[in-house]
């Protein structure tokens, strides 16, 4: 499993793990800058809103 705040935090040993969980060589490898960048704040507000309803709404069936 990738724990997105793991790999943020220590890429190479995350990336490590995951590479050994895989069966693939990583010898020589080092992290690049990350190409992350946060979505806006409104996208944000509607994914959280559609999440909520569609919780609320399982929630009362």
């Amino acid at each position: 499993m990738v724990v997105y705040e793991r790999l943020q935090a220590h890429s190479a040993a995350e990336m490590g793990r995951l590479a050994q969980a895989l069966s693939l060589e990583l010898e020589g490898w080092q992290p690049g800058t990350p190409r992350i960048s946060r979505q806006r704040d409104e996208t944000n507000a509607a994914f959280r809103s559609r999440c909520m309803q569609d919780w609320l709404t399982a929630a009362a069936e």
